[in-house]
């Protein structure tokens, strides 16, 4: 099952379930072939699909170690599904087997952020950053902690950081763009839409005006309209296909 865990490895999920699949047709007796098949079913965006990886997860013999990364994609699960305690234990583990995994801080930042607690949130959010400073996905959280956090609060670091990493990344620029209008700073936040706007431009039917001069696009991701309140905002889906929550909007 080598392949599917090096395309899992490479954020190739959707292929390394197909070849999960196929390994569990032919023979789904073994455990080598079941705990692939959960790491990459439980990954899934079909909610079938990551149920039965749960419970492939949960079935697992004493014998089969899990490792940090199972923990954590499994405390990724049980937050969708509102399990927080269960959720918690599972990443407290995983950070105790390996201390310096950076998705499991991640996850203990997302958790927080459920739990109405952005302060501990950043915390998490600066600790998965400090294990891994190349994540644009770590920076945006943190970023959105910050925000909701006015104590700590200061110029938006994470958004910036984020886009630093990727030039590229829409949402960076338009929920920097929806920070920068809370506080505002509405030049600034114009010019970052404008960027995002550059990257991703509009079409007929997805775009709204603002200012009179310029738009948001409001795509399948979910992109907010500009406006001078504060946007609410909440765990959502990962935007690199990965389980658990990442920032979306509502």
């Amino acid at each position: 099952m080598g392949l599917a865990e090096t395309l899992n490895e490479a954020g190739r999920y959707r292929q390394a379930l197909e070849v999960a699949n196929q390994a569990m047709e032919a023979d789904s007796t073994r455990w080598d072939v079941r705990l692939a098949y959960a790491r990459s079913g439980i990954r899934s965006r079909d909610k079938a699909v990551q149920e039965r990886a749960a419970y492939i997860y949960a079935s697992m013999p004493d014998s089969v170690e899990l490792k940090a990364p199972d923990l954590t994609l499994i405390a990724a699960q049980q937050m969708e599904n509102k399990h927080l305690d269960e959720a918690k234990a599972n990443l407290d583990k995983a950070i105790a087997q390996d201390p310096d995994y950076a998705d499991a801080y991640f996850q203990k930042g997302m958790l927080a952020f459920k739990s109405n607690q952005p302060d501990s949130a950043v915390v998490h959010f600066e600790a998965a950053i400090r294990r891994d400073p190349k994540s644009p996905l770590y920076f945006m959280n943190t970023g959105a902690g910050a925000d909701a956090a006015p104590a700590i609060r200061q110029e938006h670091p994470g958004f910036r950081s984020a886009i630093a990493l990727d030039q590229n990344l829409v949402i960076g620029h338009v929920m920097l763009g929806q920070a920068l209008a809370s506080a505002d700073s509405i030049p600034a936040a114009k010019a970052s839409y404008e960027r995002a706007l550059k990257i991703d431009p509009p079409t007929p039917g997805r775009c709204a005006a603002w200012d009179s001069s310029t738009c948001a696009t409001r795509t399948s991701r979910r992109l907010p309209v500009p406006t001078r309140r504060r946007p609410r905002r909440s765990p959502g889906t990962r935007t690199d296909g990965g389980p658990g929550p990442g920032l979306t909007w509502e």
